[in-house]
This record gives structure tokens, C-alpha cells and sequence, in this order.
């Protein structure tokens, strides 16, 4: 009994101490020179590339500096497109009429007050949306709404996919998919919408979508490194982090520099239906493998 006294009094004790030592300290953010962020995309509609500036932590800027003067150029084969900047939507565009096409590899230059940053990015085909439309499903006296859509995947090769799910024309969540293990199948994406239980007091953490409203379903065909970026950011929470390198950068002084944010070229395929429960089918194949 007296041993059990003396290790209680020894943990209280070292609780005092531990809960007594308080101090609030200041983190000393080194400042650096800004760098230069890259986001840039080639679809087979178009293509478009933002550059912006970092700013240090103590900055009183609310949003990051865009760079309007930079040297941008696509290349692909024997070609080479040049880009200009708008001020409309504070973007970097071709200088002519440009879509991508898949099977294309294009490499993207940056050249910004002497440095320069490469990346290259091939473009994938498309994927073939065979089935989609909305479902429902009651599991322990939950009711769900879910948006279906069914892909058939390439075969023979490795794929790599980045979904997105729209309510209303607002991307209300997305994901990655690699078809590892399921070569040339049937892939199977279901979305929750609407979900029914009256012993929930709130709902506000859930999207979605009402009754009429357009639900659309998009699928990109992307490369690993852009798989590999997203996936990173989607398993550390949407983190501001840069967890892939995409850009191969060298300074006016010929010394190595690493470009942050990203550059993909990659092919979409996309759905759109409108949310009416009476024309949703009725899923009842689930059923728990025991009985409360």
C-alpha cells in the first residue's frame, strides 16, 4: 500500500511540475527571397499556366504576388508555343489556337528574369464513362443518396486518375485512383449526396445537393507525377506543401534551383445528370453479414 501511495505521489508531483513550466516563446521565421510558384495545366480543350510569388509568414500580403512578365512556352515535337499574359483572369495563354492531344509528351518553359524551369508531362487518352446515374440505399436505418458512374479502364498499361464530383457546377470533392490489380476492368465510383437520419442533430460537415440540382461527375487521365502530387496533398489534408518536384530549374548564375507547384497535361471525360429521387434506383443488395 505504501508503494502504491509513493508512485501516486510521485506521478502528481511530476504533474505540477510539468503543468508549472509554461513559457511562450517566438518563432524566429527566416526570410527568404520570394520564389516562384508554377501551376499549369494542357487539356484537349486548352492550356494555361499561373505564376505567382511566395511571400515570407510575417507578410502583411493577402494574397500572392502574380508574375505578369515572365517568357512562358510550350514544346512538343518540332513545335513551339508562346504564351502571353491576361489580365482578365490573371493568366498565362497560347498565343494561338491550341488543344492538346493525347499520346503527346509537352514540356513547359519558364523563364523568369533569367531563370528558367522545365517540366514535362505526357498526355494520356481518355477514359470512356459506360454507365452513371444516381442510386439510393438504406443501411441500419440510414437512408443515402449516391451519384453511380462506371469507367472502363485501358488495358495493357498503367493508369492514373484524378476525380472530381460537382454540385451545381462547384467541385464539392475529388480523389485519386491507380488501377493497380484491375487492368482493362470496370472501375466503380459511388459519391454520397443526400444522407436521411433524424438522429442526427447537424449536417453542415456533408455536401449536398438539392433536389433538381446538376450533379457532374469528372475523371482526368492523368501521369504518375501528377497522381503522385495529388494523392500527397489529398493524405496530408490539402497541406500548402510542395510534396512532388516537377520543375527542373536553373538560375542566371547556372546553378540549380527547384520551381515549386506543378505541371500536368492530361485528358478528361466527364457526365452530367439532374438530382430527382423518384427516378433513383432503389439499391437493397447490401445487407450487414449479422443482425442487431
Amino acid at each position: 500500500m505504501r508503494k502504491i501511495f509513493s508512485i501516486l505521489l510521485l506521478a502528481i508531483s511530476a504533474l505540477g511540475i510539468f503543468s508549472s513550466c509554461q513559457k511562450e516563446i517566438t518563432l524566429p521565421y527566416r526570410s527568404i527571397d520570394p520564389l516562384l510558384v508554377i501551376e499549369a495545366r494542357v487539356n484537349q480543350d486548352s492550356a494555361a499556366v499561373s505564376l505567382k510569388r511566395t511571400v515570407d509568414m510575417e507578410s502583411l500580403l493577402e494574397e500572392s504576388p502574380v508574375v505578369t512578365d515572365a517568357k512562358v512556352s510550350l514544346l512538343f515535337g518540332d513545335q513551339c508555343v508562346s504564351f502571353s499574359y491576361s489580365e482578365a483572369d490573371s493568366l498565362y495563354h497560347p498565343d494561338t489556337e491550341f488543344a492538346g492531344v493525347p499520346g503527346t509528351t509537352y514540356t513547359l518553359d519558364v523563364e523568369d528574369h533569367g531563370n528558367r524551369y522545365t517540366s514535362t508531362s505526357m498526355m494520356h487518352s481518355p477514359v470512356q464513362i459506360i454507365d452513371h446515374g444516381f442510386r439510393s440505399m438504406e443501411i441500419a436505418g440510414i437512408k443515402t443518396w449516391l451519384y453511380s458512374a462506371t469507367v472502363q479502364d485501358t488495358p495493357g498499361e498503367e493508369n492514373y486518375y484524378v476525380y472530381y464530383f460537382y454540385e451545381d457546377g462547384v467541385a464539392s470533392m475529388w480523389n485519386v485512383l491507380y488501377d493497380k490489380g484491375h487492368d482493362g476492368e470496370v472501375l466503380h465510383f459511388d459519391i454520397p449526396m443526400q444522407i436521411e437520419d433524424e438522429n442526427l442533430e447537424s449536417m453542415e460537415e456533408y455536401h449536398f445537393l438539392p433536389v433538381g440540382g446538376e450533379a457532374k461527375f469528372e475523371v482526368r487521365s492523368v501521369d504518375k507525377k501528377t497522381y503522385d502530387y495529388v494523392y500527397s496533398l489529398a493524405v496530408t489534408m490539402m497541406t500548402y506543401g510542395n510534396p512532388v518536384n516537377f520543375f527542373d530549374g536553373m538560375s542566371s548564375k547556372g546553378e540549380s534551383i527547384r520551381g515549386l507547384g506543378y505541371f500536368t497535361s492530361y485528358s478528361s471525360s466527364s457526365i452530367s445528370d439532374f438530382f430527382n429521387k423518384e427516378d433513383t434506383f432503389v439499391d437493397s443488395s447490401f445487407k450487414f453479414p449479422f443482425e442487431f
